[in-house]
């Protein structure tokens, strides 16, 4: 690796893997290496380098950012989880969860009266020229000779102001009441379906965060082994209209055992394009194993069997939407916690 490539990376520190070793100027792994058409091949006994026998390495500072925000599961889930956040907070955060309570615990009913009726921003069933308006009612009613002020929401206009109207209260606590065939909220329940997205959102984030911790664990400890491709089929998971491969490939470990590795990917020619593709592995766990093309980025090996320096701008660009996504709607927790 040249001293200019040196000084342009970042690197951080590590424990034995397939990262740059700081002594030696040569992984641990790649005197147990050899290339062999693009691919890593072992080809000798395991054991620590005579040129390094700290067993200290250097890993390129911008894969671990890579592995753990970049690919598409990370970015997509990311995406639907800060814009599918927007219409929970103005839909889902505002639907009235109530009606259970109404319906199974004891209640009082009394008789209120309405002390203003106001329009609302909000509109059901459309956008601001076909959708029904959200109506805010003000209303007083009296439980247990104390008079309270509450606040309901209907669809379409409400009734006019002076008006006396059937109040239920809940009898364990009589600040919690509803004005009869009205909400408590500007929306019913069903409005909580738009917490789909987010939590379909979140279900992407666990799947890619899941796989880069382990990318990151094994670049710290793993081995570099060769995997061939040995099977594959569509699972039930479509992105883009085009199905989810589940590839299966074979490897020898460092004992001389045979393993398998599995890759779940839309895109299945960047782990089909070599007769043999690399992956990493847990010595002592063979069976956690990743493949280097199926990883963000993907990391590449140089002749030597050490992972090249990852660009860092590339790298920062992944983290956009993350940052994003947390400080805008830790923005908004904030206002609307001071309002």
């Amino acid at each position: 690796m040249s001293n200019a490539v040196r000084r342009e990376a970042r690197w951080l520190r590590w424990d034995a893997g397939p990262c740059y070793d700081e002594a030696s100027s040569a992984s641990p792994i790649a005197d147990q290496t050899t290339a062999q058409g693009g691919a890593w091949i072992p080809s000798q006994p395991p054991g620590p380098s005579p040129r390094s026998p700290s067993r200290r390495a250097l890993c390129p500072g911008g894969w671990p950012i890579h592995v753990l925000f970049g690919g598409f599961y990370n970015q997509f889930g990311w995406f639907l989880l800060g814009f599918g956040m927007v219409f929970f907070w103005v839909f889902g955060a505002t639907a009235d969860l109530s009606g259970p309570l109404f319906a199974v615990l004891p209640v009082e009913k009394t008789s209120g009266v309405v002390q203003a009726v106001e329009p609302t921003n909000y509109r059901e069933g459309g956008d601001d020229d076909t959708g029904t308006p959200v109506t805010l009612v003000r209303y007083t009613y009296q439980v247990r000779g104390e008079m309270r002020e509450m606040v309901g929401y209907r669809s379409g206009p409400g009734p006019v102001p002076g008006a006396r109207v059937a109040v239920e209260v809940l009898r364990w606590d009589p600040r919690v009441a509803r004005i009869e065939g009205m909400r408590r909220s500007p929306f019913g329940a069903t409005a909580l379906i738009v917490a789909v997205f987010p939590l379909i959102g979140a279900g992407f984030l666990f799947s890619g965060s899941r796989q880069g911790i382990q990318a990151i664990r094994l670049m710290r400890a793993g081995r570099i082994a060769a995997g061939k491709l040995i099977g594959g089929e569509p699972t039930n998971v479509h992105i883009n209209q085009r199905p989810v491969m589940k590839l299966t490939f074979e490897f020898k470990a460092h004992d001389g055992s045979l393993h398998l590795a599995d890759a779940k990917t839309h895109q299945p020619a960047s782990l089909e394009d070599e007769t043999v593709e690399p992956l990493l592995y847990d010595p002592a766990d063979p069976s956690d194993a990743v493949l280097l093309d199926g990883l963000p980025g993907p990391p590449h090996l140089s002749t030597q069997g050490t992972l090249l320096p990852a660009a860092l701008g590339r790298a920062t660009l992944v983290t956009i939407l993350p940052v994003v996504t947390i400080i805008g709607h830790s923005v908004y927790l904030g206002m609307r916690w001071l309002h």
